[in-house]
């Protein structure tokens, strides 16, 4: 039985791959192509937010020339760089009241 191919988005697989040296090259329709220096193709359907069905998801990493491992591996390492909202430095602070007022009228 193979791995279990993880649950991302058209989004998420963008960035890894973007990561990896594909670049967008045109897009048709709802599908963005995306090509490497070494030449390798991978298109991939873009519907914002909606998770692509695994055996699309195994097409693209076929095509892009990875192992599940790798994918989960670079999938892993983007959570990891993106922050968590948790995180203090990310949070949002509302800007300094004029004056030392810490309300507005």
């Amino acid at each position: 039985m193979s791995p279990r191919l993880p649950r991302v988005t058209a989004e998420q697989i963008l960035r890894v791959l973007r990561r990896l040296g594909f670049e967008k090259v045109r897009s048709s329709g709802s599908h963005r192509i995306l090509r490497n220096a070494e030449g390798k193709r991978v298109t991939i359907p873009y519907h914002a937010g909606q998770v692509l069905h695994p055996k699309i998801l195994q097409h693209i990493v076929r095509d892009a020339g990875l192992s599940i491992d790798q994918l989960r591996q670079d999938l892993g390492s983007e959570k990891r760089s993106r922050g968590s909202p948790a995180d203090p430095s990310l949070r949002l602070t509302p800007p300094a009241a004029p004056n030392g007022l810490s309300h507005v009228l």
